[in-house]
């Protein structure tokens, strides 16, 4: 009875097949988790990186255009940048922790302003110079992308190499204007924060100016970060003489910082605006000279009419896109309004803040009725407070169809 008992079970294989189907189930379940977890899931988070990183480059371009403002208006300025960002949920496979990001000043290093054209040997040293400024740095810490910190140097934002040169710049500099003028703005404070999530930024200026500069020839030194190439080409855009500017090596300029430069500019007094922009708080101190009695000419908001959605059908949006720069030297808001003929105007506004030199693209809707066809063609002005741009709209009846986008 034992023996037949023992041969029955041991010749009994009707659940193996099910067993085997299962490990192999359980072991593609496993490679293909495995896979997912090692090529999925990275390529995922560095999509997220990509895209916080374009976001981040934005936000510092709205802190750069913010420091010029805070400068230039005397004002304080208030505005947020996402250090870091979070990677999506997951049930079962795993992430790194969440990137963080940290902006940071540099070490301090002096504005020096002295009496006197870049030749000479021997110039005279002003008594309020020289000046403290900083730098500012963005530095991700992605787990899956290598990108260079973002650097603000001088009004210029831009993404440096591994040896600290410039890789690609975001936003060219604003120090000397087209016209020759020099509108400086340095930043001081101590400023280093780590976050995933958002930051505030604080800008604060000085609001008093003790000191007034010398009438006459002045030569100004700038610690910079950017290569010499880069402020030949920038400043050969301007009106400023060859001779006027130059950059000195690490070593004749600031001895103890290896990857400091000197920018020097021969400007005239009349020409120099000099502003202090303090980051979390006011600068220490009112060590900032001015030119006493010279104002910086007002702002000019100048508009180009870029495209339109013309012709759509009654019934339709409208919708015109166009250019705002400013190519006054203040910084300031201004209200953009769209103007359609025979409507009630405006039917659409925006409210635009640029700093001098910079420009940006609004995007300004009408929503038309089912017989605004009847009174096809309108003319569509886009204005400011300084300037207008105009073009045709064309309102077709439903049926008709409609042609591509274009000017107008």
């Amino acid at each position: 009875m034992r023996t037949h008992l023992v041969k029955l079970f041991t010749e009994d294989d009707r659940a193996v097949a099910p067993i085997i189907g299962f490990i192999l189930l359980f072991g593609i379940l496993t490679i293909a988790f495995a896979g997912y977890q090692a090529e999925q899931v990275p390529q995922q988070n560095a999509e997220t990186e990509f895209q916080h990183y374009q976001d981040v480059q934005n936000d510092l371009i709205v802190v750069r255009n913010a420091i010029s403002r805070a400068g230039q208006q005397n004002q304080s300025q208030f505005e947020s940048v996402r250090l870091g960002t979070n990677y999506r949920e997951r049930i079962l496979a795993l992430n790194p922790p969440d990137p963080t990001g940290t902006l940071r000043t540099s070490d301090s290093y002096p504005v020096r302003i002295e009496q006197g054209e870049i030749g000479e040997e021997e110039r005279t040293p002003i008594a309020a110079s020289p000046i403290p400024t900083r730098f500012l740095t963005y530095q991700n810490g992605y787990n899956e992308l290598e990108v260079a910190p973002i650097q603000y140097d001088n009004s210029v934002l831009y993404l440096s190499d591994p040896d600290g040169d410039e890789a690609v710049v975001f936003e060219e500099q604003n120090l000397v204007r087209d016209n020759g003028d020099v509108v400086l703005t340095t930043l001081q404070n101590q400023f280093d924060r780590s976050a995933t999530g958002r930051v505030t930024v604080e800008l604060y200026p000085t609001t008093s100016a003790p000191t007034t500069l010398p009438d006459g020839t002045l030569t100004i030194r700038i610690p910079t970060k950017l290569s010499e190439d880069y402020w030949t080409d920038a400043l050969d855009e301007t009106s400023l003489d060859e001779g006027n500017y130059r950059v000195l090596d690490a070593t004749e300029a600031y001895p103890l910082a290896s990857d400091v430069r000197g920018l020097e500019l021969q400007v005239a007094a009349d020409d120099l605006v000099f502003n202090t922009v303090g980051i979390s708080s006011a600068p220490e101190g009112s060590n900032n000279p001015t030119t006493g009695t010279r104002n910086l000419p007002p702002s000019n908001f100048d508009v180009t009419i870029d495209s339109t959605n013309s012709p759509v059908t009654s019934g339709e949006s409208v919708t015109v896109d166009a250019t705002i720069e400013n190519t006054g030297e203040q910084s300031t808001t201004q209200t953009i309004e769209l103007d359609i003929e025979g409507q009630s105007n405006p039917v659409a506004t925006q409210d635009v803040t640029l700093a001098s030199d910079e420009s940006t693209m609004v995007t300004l809707n009408w929503q038309t009725d089912n017989n605004d066809h009847n009174q096809s063609p309108y003319t569509a002005t886009v204005r400011s407070d300084d300037d207008s741009d105009t073009t045709e709209i064309v309102v077709q009846n439903p049926g008709q169809g409609n042609g591509g986008r274009g000017r107008g």
